[in-house]
């Protein structure tokens, strides 16, 4: 996985030990907030980067306990 730069619904759903669906639907909505913020979109993947930065990153999870 680390040599990729998207990720399919299969990668997330192994990732994350979720059905393909939920992946689907994570997907989906990564890619609406990628497009809100004027990013290059990818129907069905998402960014390794993008991915990894709402799935595990600490600054996130402070912003959303500050709010």
């Amino acid at each position: 996985m680390s040599d990729k730069a998207l990720l399919g619904a299969a990668d997330i759903a192994e990732i994350l030990g979720v059905s393909k669906s939920k992946a689907y639907t994570i997907i989906r909505e990564g890619n609406q907030e990628l497009k809100s913020m004027h990013k290059l979109v990818i129907s069905g993947k998402l960014p390794v980067e993008y991915f990894n930065d709402i799935c595990y990153s600490s600054k996130s999870n402070r912003d959303e306990e500050g709010s």
